[in-house]
């Protein structure tokens, strides 16, 4: 089951892996499908790391979770040392499970806390690791994608402002 953070998130299996958006998202929808393991993991959207504490929350106080033995979350580095993130992350993590260390939800009962639950930082975005392959990066046409989004660089106004890897790919 695939689900966004605004969404209600029933969960009917013992793995959740949260990841940051949807490229992560989509990328690991299908990359499970392929590796037969889809039926195995639920797979949730936080739709951003802005408030990831409150979504954490949303996700233990869903349906289901109370079965989960397994939580990680998925996010990029963006520029940040990827260990600092990670440990950050961490913290976010024990704060919403552990109610010596944080509130606990919002009802003041404890959350459910996973068996175990892991941290996954990526010290580059998604679309530089699947475009950093030798195959890719010494493509002759890869000097043409880069002028061409060179040269239209300033009629840019979407989310990959500032993000040239979202646009290459």
């Amino acid at each position: 089951m695939a689900r966004r953070a605004s969404d209600p998130v029933p969960i009917t299996r013992p793995a959740v892996l949260a990841v940051e958006g949807d490229d992560e998202f989509y990328f690991l929808v299908e990359l499970c499908r392929q590796e037969g393991i889809r039926e195995r993991i639920h797979l949730y959207n936080l739709d951003g790391r802005d408030g990831l504490a409150d979504k954490l929350e949303a996700l233990a106080e869903a349906d289901g979770f109370v079965g989960v033995t397994a939580l990680g979350v998925m996010l990029d580095a963006e520029g940040t040392v990827a260990d600092e993130v990670a440990d950050r992350v961490t913290r976010t993590i024990a704060s919403v499970f552990d109610p010596s260390t944080g509130e606990g939800s919002a009802t003041g009962c404890p959350l459910p806390r996973p068996q175990r639950s892991s941290v996954f930082v990526a010290e580059e975005c998604l679309e530089d690791m699947c475009l950093c392959p030798a195959p890719v990066q010494n493509d002759a046409a890869m000097p043409c994608v880069a002028a061409y989004l060179e040269c239209i660089a300033h009629l840019i106004q979407d989310s990959t402002v500032g993000h040239a890897s979202k646009r290459r790919v």
